[in-house]
């Protein structure tokens, strides 16, 4: 395994472990709000304030997840380089052995 295709792994898994928890804490805002307000419906709520900090909280953890996104991008551009030029060395019949190079006419 090259360099390369080791480096564009790691940044494929960074970038897809950020964005994931960024997109998964969103949610959990989305999913509390939802949910304190399904188990008591008749209660007092806090105001408009409560729903923009949720609203902030939403924001900041999707640019959180946003930021993963370069990362894997790049991760996965760099792992299919990598992998196409194994592929391409592997299935190519002129191919010279690794280490070796061809000898000339």
């Amino acid at each position: 395994m090259k360099l390369r295709t080791l480096i564009g792994l790691v940044l494929l898994l960074a970038g897809t472990a950020v964005v994931l928890y960024g997109l998964g804490a969103a949610i959990m805002e989305l999913v509390h709000l939802y949910g304190s307000a399904l188990s008591d419906p008749m209660a007092d709520t806090p105001g408009v304030g409560a729903e923009r900090g949720v609203s902030d909280r939403m924001i900041r953890d999707v640019i959180i997840g946003a930021i993963g996104v370069p990362p894997m991008v790049i991760g996965s551009v760099m792992l299919g380089m990598g992998l196409f030029g194994l592929m391409r060395r592997l299935l190519s019949p002129m191919a010279a052995p690794a280490g070796k190079k061809k000898a000339r006419a």
